[in-house]
């Protein structure tokens, strides 16, 4: 049975299917070496050192995938940060909104990096949305006053036309 398998990971090495799809494979291929359980000590070692040095390549390639997708997602969040220092709320929120479509495109960067990346990057633009809804907040207020500005001052030009002797 593990003959079997390290066939399957040399299959895996001469096959040109996308990263994505090789490493779910090789997590199935892994599951099923550990099913598989112990074999005779004689030969454990010998197959364990096969299994290894199939693995270790199609592992690196899988790595440096992940690595590459970690790094582009990084970018992004550096942007995404940089955008917490613009002024202008709507400018911030658009370019965040080329960011997070951005960020769609680029595939999976491995667990580890995506547990750390994807909530920081959420953070950033959930305060870009916050702090555009807090502007629009008080654009509300300021246009409110203005508006009982307004109100009042055309009630006192309405008294003031009514007291008024001539016109």
């Amino acid at each position: 049975d593990k003959q079997q398998v390290l066939a399957e990971i040399k299959a895996l090495g001469e096959q040109d299917s996308g990263v994505t799809e090789l490493s779910k494979t090789l997590r199935s291929v892994q599951q099923k070496w550990k099913n598989i359980g112990e074999v005779d000590f004689k030969l454990r070692n010998a197959l364990y050192d096969s299994y290894q040095k199939a693995l270790n390549p199609l592992r690196d390639k899988v790595s440096a995938f992940h690595q590459a997708n970690a790094d582009q997602k990084q970018a992004l969040l550096i942007k995404a940060e940089q955008l917490l220092e613009l002024e202008s709320g709507n400018d911030a929120i658009e370019q965040a909104k080329k960011l997070q479509q951005a960020w769609k495109v680029i595939e999976h960067a491995g667990k580890r990096a995506e547990a750390e990346l994807w909530p920081a990057f959420r953070k950033i633009n959930d305060s870009l949305f916050a702090k555009k809804a807090e502007a629009s907040q008080q654009d509300q207020i300021h246009l409110k006053q203005k508006v009982a500005l307004v109100k009042e001052q055309v009630a006192q030009l309405e008294t003031s036309l009514s007291t008024a002797e001539d016109k």
